[in-house]
C-alpha cells in the first residue's frame, strides 16, 4: 500500500547562542497520513512528489494561508516546477498547471533537502517484517552520499547506526530525528551491544544494557548469534555452529540460491531455538516501499543432510532452575544451585562448571546419583556451592567499585557436546557480589505512641511541633545559645511512621532489623551511628571511649562533620568509618572524657535523654564495613515522655529561704517562751 505523509513543523527559538546567533530547532506539530487512490498510483514520480505537497498544503490550509512558510522536498526536479520564484514552463500537463495555480495563492519558499537512502538498507519493523516498509533515510547534512550503514544497534526507542564510519543516533519512537554521537573521533565500522536479561529493572543489568561498543574490526562477516547458536552468512555460503565450552565448530549448511546483487541487504535472526530466518528485502515495482522475503530454516533438518553426519548429542537432559536468572552474594553469604542431567547410555558424559570471573567467585561442585528416568536411565544431580573469594571483602570494603568488577557468570555445560545439542543450551546465571537491591533495614517498634493511644495516625500526618531554639543546631555541631528562632517541624507520618514511645530516664538502644524484601533475615549485629535530622543535641551517650574498650581514638560527629560540613548523611558511613577497636599507636589513644558515639546491640553503649518531653527524628546508618556491601540507613521517630516540668525556682535561694525560716521560727519560739516565763514571774 502506498501512502502520502505530510508533517507540519514549527520553528521554535531554542534560546541557544552559537557564534552569537540564535539556534533554531524544528518541532513537529501536526502529521497527516493519506493513501493514494488507484488512479494516483499510476502517476509518474514527479507528479507523486508534487501531489504530496499539494495534499499537505490543502490539509494544513488553516495554518498556512496568509503566513510565510517553507515547503521541504527531497525531489530536486520540483524546484524548476513549483518554486515560487520560477516561471511556469510552457509545456506542462493540465494536472501540474492546476497545482501550480493553486499554490500561487500561498506565500511559500520551496527548499530542497536531499534525503540519502542508506546504502545498507535499514528497516524498522514492528511485525517481524510481515508488511511492506520504506527504508530509513538520513538527511544529507549529516553525511555524504552514498550513506553506507556498516552496523546498527536497536534500543527500546533509539537506533545507534554507523554510517560512513561515523556513529549517529536515530530517535524512531519519539521525535524521529537523527543526532550526532559524542566522544567518537575516529572512523568505526562495527557496534557491539550487551543485553543483560537475567533480571528486570536491576541496577547492575541496567548499566550493562546501556553499554554499546563502537570499533573497527577489519574484515567483516555477516552473522547472528544467540546464547548457544551461531550462523554465518557469506556471499554464497551459509554456515551453522554452536558455542561449546572450548570448541567453536561450524558446518556448511548449503549454498545460497538468491541473486548476489542484493547480498549486502540480507540479514539473519534466530526466531526460536533451532529456527533461523534469512530476511531479504525486495524493492516494490510501483512505490518506494520494500517487501520482505523470509527464508525459514529448520537447523535440525538441515543438519541431517550434512555429510559426514555431525556427532550426536551425548546428553538427554540438562536442566537447572537457576538458568537465565540473576543472583546476589553479600558478604559471608553462599549460593546453592542444583542441576539435573541424564547422559545417553554408553556415553558417560557429564557437565562441567565454569565461572567467568574467578577473582570474584569460588565454587565447589559434586555429582550424586538421583534415581532413574522412566526409561531406566540413571539420573544425576549436580550440587554447586558458590561464595565470594575470601580476600574479596577486604579488597572491596569501603570502596565504591564499579559494578562490572563485581560481576561473574556461572555456566554449566557439556564438554564437546556436538552440533546436534541444539536445545541443550548451557545453564547460565549472572552473579553479582554486591548489595541485593531489596535488602534494607527497619527499626524494631515494640511500643509506639499509637499503640498506647497517645497519638492517632490520621492526626500525626502534617502535625506541626516546635523545637526550642536552644535545643538544635542547623549544622549538627551541638552548638548552644545560637541567635535563632524556634524550629517548627511538620511531622511526616508516611515516612517516619508512629513514634516509638520511650521513658526519659531509661537508657535506650535502637534495635535494627535486616529484611530482604518482605522477609525478615536477622537482627543487625553491626556497628551503627545515628543523628537527629533536625539538629537536636539534647541527648548523650552512656559510655566513654575508655569504658567502651577502645584501643585508639574513636570517631565522633564533631570530627566527621569537620570533614563534611553540614552533611551528616555522608560524613559518617561505611566508606569513612574506622573502628576504635584497632590500635593505631601512641599518636591515637582513647580518652576518658570523650563519649563513644557508636552503637551495637552486642555492646553496652546506650542513648541518654534529659528531663525533656518531645519528638526526636533519628537517622540510623550502619557503618560496619564487614557486615554488608549495602549502604543501610533508615529514618524513624521517637517520643520521650515521663519527665516532670523543670522548676524555675533556684535551689540555692530556696535552701537559704528555708534555713532563714527555720532560724526565725526558733527565735520566735525562744522569745515566746522567755516572755511567757517573765509573765508568770510578774504575776
Amino acid at each position: 500500500m502506498t501512502r502520502l505523509r505530510a508533517v507540519l513543523h514549527h520553528f521554535n527559538q531554542a534560546g541557544l547562542k552559537v557564534k552569537h546567533e540564535k539556534c533554531q530547532i524544528v518541532v513537529p506539530q501536526v502529521e497527516f497520513l493519506g493513501t493514494l487512490s488507484a488512479a494516483e498510483r499510476n502517476y509518474g514520480q514527479v507528479d507523486k512528489e508534487a501531489l504530496a505537497i499539494v495534499v499537505g498544503v490543502k490539509r494544513f490550509h488553516h495554518y498556512l494561508y496568509g503566513r510565510q512558510f517553507q515547503i521541504v522536498t527531497d525531489h530536486k526536479p520540483l524546484l524548476g516546477l513549483l518554486a515560487s520564484d520560477k516561471q511556469t514552463p510552457q509545456m506542462m500537463s493540465l494536472r501540474m498547471t492546476r497545482w501550480i495555480v493553486y499554490l500561487a495563492a500561498y506565500n511559500y519558499t520551496l527548499v530542497y533537502r536531499q534525503a540519502l537512502y542508506l546504502g545498507e538498507r535499514l528497516f524498522i519493523s514492528f511485525d517481524m517484517f510481515d508488511s511492506s516498509l520504506l527504508p530509513l533515510t538520513i538527511p544529507d547534512g549529516f553525511t555524504r552520499s552514498p550513506a553506507i550503514v556498516s552496523a546498527a544497534a536497536f534500543g527500546q526507542d533509539t537506533i545507534v547506526a554507523v554510517v560512513n564510519g561515523a556513529v549517529f543516533l536515530y530517535l524512531y519512537a519519539t521525535w524521529k530525528r537523527w543526532l550526532h554521537s559524542k566522544g567518537i573521533t575516529h572512523p568505526v565500522t562495527d557496534l557491539a551491544s550487551y543485553t543483560c536479561c537475567f533480571a528486570l529493572n536491576d541496577p547492575a543489568c541496567d548499566k550493562i544494557n546501556e553499554l554499546i561498543l563502537a570499533y573497527h574490526p577489519g574484515n567483516l562477516v555477516s552473522n547472528t548469534t544467540t546464547n548457544n547458536e551461531l550462523a554465518l552468512l557469506t556471499k554464497t555460503q551459509l554456515f551453522y555452529g554452536n558455542f561449546d565450552m572450548v570448541i567453536r565448530s561450524v558446518v556448511h549448511l548449503g549454498d545460497k540460491t538468491l541473486s548476489s546483487a542484493n547480498v549486502s541487504c540480507e540479514t539473519m535472526l534466530f526466531e526460536n531455538i533451532g529456527i533461523l530466518s534469512i530476511i531479504h528485502p525486495i524493492p516494490g515495482n510501483a512505490s518506494n516501499y520494500y517487501h520482505f522475503q523470509k527464508c525459514i530454516i529448520n537447523i535440525q533438518e538441515k543438519l541431517m543432510t550434512v555429510k559426514p553426519l555431525p556427532r550426536h548429542c551425548p546428553m538427554e537432559i540438562l536442566t537447572g532452575d537457576f538458568h537465565n536468572r540473576m543472583y546476589y552474594i553479600d558478604t559471608k553469604q553462599q549460593l546453592h544451585f542444583n542441576a539435573t542431567f541424564v547422559p545417553k547410555p554408553g556415553t558417560s558424559a557429564y557437565p562441567f562448571v565454569m565461572v567467568t570471573n574467578p577473582g570474584v567467585l569460588v565454587f565447589e561442585a559434586h555429582i550424586m546419583e538421583d534415581g532413574y528416568t522412566f526409561n531406566g536411565n540413571p539420573k544425576y544431580s549436580l550440587k554447586i556451592k558458590l561464595e565470594e573469594q575470601p580476600q574479596l571483602t577486604s579488597m572491596m570494603v569501603g570502596k565504591q567499585n564499579s559494578t562490572l568488577l563485581k560481576l561473574s557468570s556461572i555456566t554449566v555445560d557439556i564438554y564437546n557436546k556436538g552440533l546436534f545439542c541444539i536445545d541443550m543450551y548451557p545453564l547460565t546465571a549472572l552473579i553479582a557480589v554486591d548489595c541485593p537491591p531489596k535488602k534494607h533495614i527497619r527499626i524494631l517498634r515494640t511500643t509506639t505512641g499509637c499503640s498506647k493511644g497517645l497519638f492517632e495516625p490520621r492526626l500525626l500526618q502534617n502535625f506541626v511541633y516546635s523545637i526550642d531554639k536552644n535545643l538544635y543546631d542547623p549544622l549538627f555541631l551541638g552548638r548552644k545559645n545560637l541567635a535563632q528562632d524556634n524550629l517548627n517541624v511538620t511531622y511526616q507520618y508516611d515516612t517516619w511512621g508512629c513514634p516509638i514511645l520511650l521513658y526519659y530516664d531509661k537508657p535506650w538502644l535502637p534495635k535494627l532489623e535486616l529484611w530482604n524484601d518482605d522477609e525478615f533475615v536477622e537482627y543487625v549485629s553491626a556497628d551503627f551511628v545515628l543523628y537527629e535530622i533536625n539538629g537536636m543535641h539534647n541527648y548523650d551517650y552512656l559510655l566513654t571511649e575508655i569504658e567502651a574498650n577502645c584501643l585508639s581514638e574513636a570517631q565522633n560527629w564533631t570530627k566527621q562533620l569537620a570533614i563534611f560540613p553540614g552533611s551528616p548523611h555522608i560524613a559518617w558511613t561505611r566508606y569513612t568509618y574506622e573502628s576504635c577497636k584497632n590500635p593505631k599507636g601512641n599518636t591515637s589513644l582513647p580518652s576518658i572524657k570523650s563519649k563513644y558515639q557508636v552503637l551495637n546491640r552486642d555492646e553496652g553503649n546506650r542513648i541518654l535523654f534529659p528531663q525533656y518531653n518531645g519528638f526526636y527524628v533519628f537517622r540510623a546508618i550502619v557503618v560496619d564495613r564487614l557486615y554488608s556491601y549495602c549502604d543501610f540507613t533508615t529514618v524513624f521517630s521517637v517520643y520521650v515522655h515521663g519527665a516532670l516540668p523543670k522548676s524555675k525556682v533556684s535551689v540555692g535561694k530556696a535552701l537559704i529561704s528555708f534555713l532563714v525560716l527555720i532560724f526565725g521560727t526558733m527565735l520566735m519560739v525562744y522569745f515566746f517562751l522567755k516572755l511567757l516565763k517573765e509573765y508568770s514571774r510578774m504575776k
